[in-house]
C-alpha cells in the first residue's frame, strides 16, 4: 500500500512489484494485440485495457501501439498506473526498458483542469484518462534556483514544496522533484502564464522538447 509519507523510491519499488500481478494479463493482451494488427487497415492502431490489481487495487492502463503494419511483433509500449492515497488520486508512468517512474500529483490534476483545460464539468477520472492518451513525455533536468523562483511565483501557496525539476510537455511546462531517476510532477503552467523575463529559459526547454518528439 502506498502512503504520502514514502519516498520516490520507496513508491517506484511499490508498484514495479505490483506490476508482476499484471504482466501474465499484458502477456496475453500483446497476442491479442498482435492478431488485431493483421487484420487492421488503418495506422496507427492502438488498443488499451486496465487492470486491477487484487490486493493492493491499483488500476494499471496497458496500450500497445503500431505505428503502421509490420509492428506486430514491436509494439510501442505504455504502462500506466492510478493510485489512491489520502491526498488524492495519483497516476505514474512506469518506463519498464529504464526502470523509471514519473509520477504526476492530485494537485498537478488539479492545475491542469484550472490551466489547461479551463473546464469544471470533465471528471477527475476523465482528465487522467485523457492525459494518458496524449502523453509524449517531457524534456527536462535538475532546475536553477531561478527556476524554483519561477514555480514559487506560480504557486504562492506551496512556497515550501521541494523543487528541483522542470519540463517542457506538450502542453506546457512542469515542475516537481526528482529523486534519483524517478520524478514526482507537481505542476502544471500554460505558455501563456510564462513572462517576459522567464521567456528565453522556456523557449530552450521546449525546443529540446519539440527536437525529441519530431
Amino acid at each position: 500500500m502506498i502512503v504520502p509519507s514514502m519516498s520516490l523510491r520507496e513508491i517506484h519499488d511499490e508498484l514495479k512489484s505490483d506490476y508482476r500481478n499484471v504482466v501474465t494479463k499484458k502477456d496475453l493482451f500483446f497476442k491479442e494485440f498482435r492478431r488485431m494488427v493483421l487484420k487492421a487497415s488503418s495506422f496507427p492502431f492502438t488498443k488499451t485495457r486496465e487492470y486491477t490489481t487484487p490486493v493492493k487495487k491499483n488500476l494499471f492502463v496497458i496500450t500497445f501501439t503500431a505505428p503502421s503494419r509490420g509492428y506486430e511483433n514491436k509494439p510501442e509500449f505504455s504502462a500506466y498506473v492510478v493510485y489512491n492515497t489520502a491526498k488524492g488520486k495519483y497516476l505514474a508512468s512506469l518506463t519498464i526498458q529504464h526502470d523509471i517512474i514519473t509520477i504526476y500529483a492530485p494537485h498537478f490534476f488539479k492545475r491542469y483542469r484550472e490551466r489547461i483545460l479551463r473546464c469544471d464539468s470533465i471528471s477527475n477520472d476523465e482528465i487522467i484518462r485523457n492525459y494518458i492518451k496524449k502523453d509524449r513525455g517531457f524534456t527536462g533536468g535538475f532546475v536553477t534556483k531561478q527556476a524554483e523562483a519561477y514555480f514559487k511565483s506560480f504557486e504562492e501557496q506551496h512556497q515550501d514544496e521541494p523543487v528541483n525539476f522542470t519540463a517542457a510537455s506538450l502542453d506546457g511546462y512542469c515542475f516537481g522533484f526528482k529523486e534519483g531517476n524517478n520524478i514526482m510532477v507537481k505542476t502544471i503552467i500554460s505558455p501563456e502564464m510564462v513572462k517576459d523575463d522567464q521567456r528565453d529559459f522556456f523557449t530552450f526547454i521546449k525546443r529540446q522538447f519539440d527536437a525529441e518528439n519530431l
